[in-house]
């Protein structure tokens, strides 16, 4: 069970970093004398961009092996 949980909070602070490098995720935090506040924002924008990206770039990368393979089989 602990190493289950260990992983469950590995794979988290992986996204979590992802998440904040990609620019998808923002956190902030706000301290008054008493109380403290902590505050995730979610880019939900950027992630829909960086989705349409991946998949375009996908598209690219079969369209290329698809024209090699065609290619190669026409000996070309």
């Amino acid at each position: 069970m602990r190493k289950f949980l260990g992983t469950i909070v590995l794979i988290a602070v992986v996204v979590a970093a992802i998440g904040f490098y990609s620019g998808w995720l923002s956190f902030s935090n706000k301290n008054d004398p008493n109380s403290s506040d902590f505050g995730v924002e979610v880019n939900r924008n950027q992630m829909m961009d960086d989705a349409k990206k991946g998949v375009d770039d996908v598209g690219d990368a079969f369209q290329k092996g698809e024209d090699a393979i065609k290619g190669a089989t026409q000996g070309k």
